[in-house]
């Protein structure tokens, strides 16, 4: 059910569902509709595992779907501001690289901001 894999990622995410509804620019009353069942639209679930960084598939399936294993290990979500749409396309194309591409990334970083220090 949608409400229950909701609530299950924002206690991963250690945040409240009501921050991240106020967040998504929604109505807390959504709360409510999706506790008796009913499944937001596709462009609110994109929008939701975007701020929890979990996939749609998360919130549809459940956390537990082999799509998600690697939940736990994201970073946690940024609630405020939040990202940008070029921090979060980065993020994803950094998450499909190997652990050697993102080592190699990290050093290349480093060297730009020590470049941009002088």
């Amino acid at each position: 059910m949608f409400y229950d894999n909701f609530l299950a990622a924002c206690a991963r995410a250690d945040v409240k569902p009501t921050a991240v509804i106020v967040e998504a620019g929604l109505s807390s009353g959504n709360i409510s509709k999706w506790k008796k069942g009913v499944v937001p639209s596709g462009e609110i679930i994109l929008k939701l595992a975007k701020m929890l960084r979990v996939s749609t598939d998360a919130l549809l399936d459940g956390l537990d779907a082999p799509e998600d294993a690697d939940a736990q290990n994201r970073p946690a979500p940024v609630i405020g501001d939040g990202p940008s749409q070029v921090s979060i396309n980065l993020a994803t194309k950094i998450d499909l690289l190997s652990e050697q591409s993102r080592r190699e990334l990290e050093n290349y970083i480093a060297y730009l901001e020590s470049r941009d220090e002088q």
